[in-house]
């Protein structure tokens, strides 16, 4: 990778504000000269000095990862949680759920039976 490149030619929007933002504070170059450098009008540059310090402009914006919860429903969650209750291993719980149409992977059901503090019982003695 080019890093100088990567920096000084940002291919993102907001890469590309931060960096003409930083090249004014933190360069100390003039509004004009980042603007010419970005290719931004240079009450682009003031507009997002002011935005940036109203709060209206996040520079950083927070990754928003995956769902907060898991996404098989609670009846599910309590089958398994039942079955396993019963001393079933993981992979015969699979099993039965798929007997009743139930799809959920074996991946999941181990999450959901560690997440409630159970053993994973994959089969054999336990």
């Amino acid at each position: 990778m080019d890093f100088i490149k990567y920096f000084s030619e940002p291919a993102s929007k907001r890469q590309k504000q931060y960096e003409a933002i930083r090249a004014f504070f933190v360069d100390k170059l003039s509004a004009e000269e980042v603007a010419n450098k970005f290719g931004y009008k240079t009450s682009s540059i003031y507009t997002f000095i002011r935005d940036v310090n109203a709060g209206k402009l996040d520079l950083f914006p927070e990754v928003v990862k995956g769902p907060k919860q898991r996404m098989t429903p609670e009846t599910h969650q309590q089958q398994i949680l039942e079955l396993r209750k019963q001393n079933y291993s993981i992979h015969d719980i699979y099993d039965k759920l798929l007997e009743i149409d139930i799809k959920v992977s074996v991946k999941t059901i181990e999450r959901i039976i560690k997440d409630n503090g159970y053993e994973s019982y994959h089969g054999g003695v336990n």
